[in-house]
């Protein structure tokens, strides 16, 4: 294997099959300049792991929705759908949830 360094990217060789493929990665500890040009990103929200059971046909569906579609995640239509549902029961509710930060009753709801 053959490794080349600079100060900006690292390119390795990676051998699949008869011919190797050449994958650039970029240092993360890399500053960007700003500058006029350069438009400043807003500073994405931190995402957490949670894990949920769903019907093995809607698993189905989501993953042949995400195959079909460019560019879609599993995690992105999951965050669309949530963001879609709650915002249709703030709605019907009339009020704004508050964000909660405290963990949930684990089990069925007494309701």
């Amino acid at each position: 294997m053959n490794n080349m360094n600079n100060k900006k990217n690292k390119t390795k060789m990676i051998s699949k099959g008869a011919a190797p493929k050449r994958i650039t990665v970029a240092k993360t500890s890399e500053k960007r300049t700003k500058n006029a040009e350069d438009p400043v990103k807003p500073i994405p929200e931190p995402r957490e792991r949670y894990s949920i059971l769903v019907k093995s046909s809607l698993l189905g569906r989501m993953r042949a929705a995400v195959y079909y579609t460019p560019g879609l995640t599993v995690a992105a239509l999951a965050e669309a759908a949530f963001i879609a549902e709650i915002s249709r029961i703030e709605k019907e509710k009339g009020f704004a949830f508050l964000p909660l930060n405290r963990k949930l009753k684990a089990g069925r709801p007494l309701a």
